[in-house]
């Protein structure tokens, strides 16, 4: 559990650091643990609702509102196609429910899991926004 914290570290710090180049935004989350931090500040992952990170087909799902917004970014959900948008600045993602086709500035890019729900919440791919967002 510490390594694979430490590479989300890594990863969204990344990620975040591409989105915003003059001010850095360090992201940190541990699975199983519904707390995380922005800039050293601990703030819940999912309001209310105390969803934690957690792993699924060696694959790390996250709720995302929060390290989207965190980040500058907004979340959208349709209720007829069961699908996520992420936005930040002019770059969005499209993930679908059960879908293994995400879509990248309308680019479709093919998921090694898909989005699920769990709980009544939305559990995503953080590897795959992480990695495509860093790409800004």
């Amino acid at each position: 559990k510490r390594i694979l914290s430490l590479i989300l570290i890594i990863v969204l710090s990344l990620s975040c650091s591409a989105v915003s180049a003059d001010n850095s935004i360090i992201i940190s989350l541990q699975i199983d643990n519904p707390i995380m931090t922005v800039n050293g500040v601990e703030k819940e992952i999912d309001p209310g609702y105390g969803t934690s990170p957690l792993i699924s087909g060696d694959r790390t799902l996250v709720p995302i509102r929060a390290v989207i917004e965190s980040m500058g970014g907004s979340v959208g959900w349709d209720d007829i196609t069961d699908t996520v948008s992420l936005t930040i600045g002019e770059n969005s993602i499209k993930l679908g429910i059960g879908s293994n086709v995400a879509y990248f500035n309308n680019t479709p890019c093919i998921l090694d899991t898909v989005p699920v729900i769990i709980n009544s919440r939305t559990m995503l791919p953080i590897r795959f926004i992480a990695e495509k967002f860093k790409s800004l």
